[in-house]
């Protein structure tokens, strides 16, 4: 690799790819035509190239699946089309266990309770956007759209929501989410490769999801076996 004994000088194990994981198009180089299949398997080849390193990729494509170490902007609902019911984590239910799953900035987000609640359910990390100084800074930059990020500004929420999150983790850390489903309007349950239970009532009444196990309004419980 071009940059590799740079990056063992630096330290560097792992690496964040932005676009190769999720774009897929034809092409034509010195007047040769390049389709998507082979531009899927020229993906798949330098990806696998790098497997020395950490891989972390942003919405990557099944395809690349198997050889990601990390999924960024991992989705936490559905399209909220008319005829979709209920949000499944799909994602999740693939890759829990094997690869780290990361939500979209929370930066964005208008209600971090409930947010934080979702990613319990899904079994995922936060991720923030953050800068060391004022957003006003980028304004007539590429990066203008940026609007909150100063860190003295977030590091409460981050504190605040990585804590929720991190109890639940170190508990399903790398095991599968092997079932989901909703007992109730607004209760989630799901159950990990392990035995645990994560249960998550979004609701403003107390919920008995089991014989003897009730969860308070807007809060989840953990029950293991």
């Amino acid at each position: 690799l071009r940059f590799n004994r740079l990056y063992e000088n630096l330290g560097i194990d792992s690496l964040a790819l932005s676009t190769v994981g999720s774009s897929l198009f034809s092409y034509r180089d010195n007047q040769i035509n390049y389709y998507r299949n082979q531009a899927l398997s020229i993906i798949q080849g330098e990806i696998e190239a790098l497997s020395a390193y950490q891989i972390g990729l942003y919405q990557p494509n099944s395809y690349l699946w198997k050889m990601t170490d990390t999924y960024y902007q991992a989705p936490v609902e559905s399209n909220k089309y008319a005829y979709i019911s209920d949000s499944i984590p799909f994602v999740q239910l693939v890759l829990n266990g094997s690869s780290r799953l990361v939500s979209s900035h929370v930066n964005y987000v208008g209600d971090y309770d409930l947010f934080a609640l979702r990613l319990i359910e899904y079994g995922m990390e936060p991720s923030f956007l953050i800068t060391k100084e004022s957003t006003h800074k980028l304004r007539y930059t590429n990066s203008q759209y940026i609007y909150t990020s100063q860190y003295d500004l977030w590091d409460d929420i981050i504190l605040e929501m990585g804590l929720k999150t991190q109890i639940i983790l170190n508990d399903i850390g790398g095991q599968e989410m092997i079932s989901h489903r909703y007992i109730h309007q607004g209760v989630s349950e799901s159950i990990y490769q392990n035995g645990t239970k994560v249960y998550v009532n979004y609701t403003n009444l107390v919920q008995v999801v089991d014989v003897g196990i009730a969860v308070a309004p807007n809060t989840y419980r953990v029950v293991k076996p």
